[in-house]
């Protein structure tokens, strides 16, 4: 297998102006981000393989028993070989060819628009072969491999230590939400703090020196609310008020001294 980087790439601005037939007429692909990415562009080079991907997550209707978890899914749309870079971290010149079907690959993805995946692991020389060589992905591989195990492997189901993951994963994703705006998510954690033991400490230091409840949080920090050494059911009770705000459906995991 070549030494040389494969390239894994989106083709919908802002994750939803698809520009995957427009790619394809044209023979191109574009970086949309002004001021993302642009060094990995710069880095691609004529003769490297390139493909579309599309990243989401399922449940249902899998190839193999998921247990009820959401799994993750990259469909492979396009490949192609590179012909030419324009070096301005934009446009590449792409010979491509559409996989119709697309095809789809499970739990080794990556969400951001641009991937570069080097040959030479087992997990990545996997991806390679089945993007570019039509090969089929050893799924009981990836599902007993130490990161999935837990969730997809051939350990019986009453072994699984890890029951909290389905709900990290539906938490995690009602939170992207709040990225751009985040008033309303810090107004419920205000909320919360005033009804469950555990959430006293909601102070900040501000530029002024002077100190106050908090008033912005990283979305994803506040999974570290319910996520810390408090006990068990502090920490149970907290997820459960944020669950409900945020309408997430998964039950409430039996935290049992274990988090991350």
């Amino acid at each position: 297998m070549s030494s040389k980087p494969c390239w894994f790439v989106g083709a919908a601005y802002g994750g939803t102006n698809d520009q995957f037939s427009r790619f394809l007429d044209e023979g191109i692909w574009e970086n949309n981000n002004q001021d993302k990415y642009l060094d990995l562009v710069k880095s691609i080079q004529p003769g490297d393989r390139i493909a579309i991907k599309s990243t989401y997550t399922r449940k249902h209707d899998l190839p193999f028993d998921s247990r009820g978890q959401t799994v993750s899914v990259m469909a492979i749309k396009a490949i192609g070989e590179v012909t030419e870079n324009q070096g301005d971290g934009g446009r590449i010149s792409v010979n491509w060819t559409k996989v119709d079907p697309p095809r789809e690959w499970y739990f080794f993805t990556y969400q951001k628009t641009i991937w570069r995946v080097v040959p030479g692991d087992w997990a990545t020389d996997a991806l390679i072969d089945f993007t570019f060589n039509n090969k089929q992905q050893d799924l009981d591989r990836f599902r007993n491999a130490p990161f999935w195990k837990e969730r997809f492997g051939d350990t019986p189901t009453g072994k699984h230590r890890f029951q909290w993951t389905q709900f990290y994963e539906a938490i995690a994703t009602k939170l992207l939400a709040y990225k751009d705006d985040r008033s309303s998510l810090v107004a419920a954690i205000h909320d919360i703090a005033t009804r469950v033991n555990g959430l006293s400490i909601l102070q900040d230091q501000f530029a002024d020196n002077t100190a106050g409840p908090f008033r912005d949080i990283c979305p994803f920090t506040t999974i570290g609310l319910f996520n810390r050494g408090i006990t068990d059911v502090n920490r149970k009770s907290i997820a459960k008020e944020l669950a409900n705000f945020l309408g997430v459906e998964e039950a409430v995991p039996e935290f049992r001294g274990q988090y991350i």
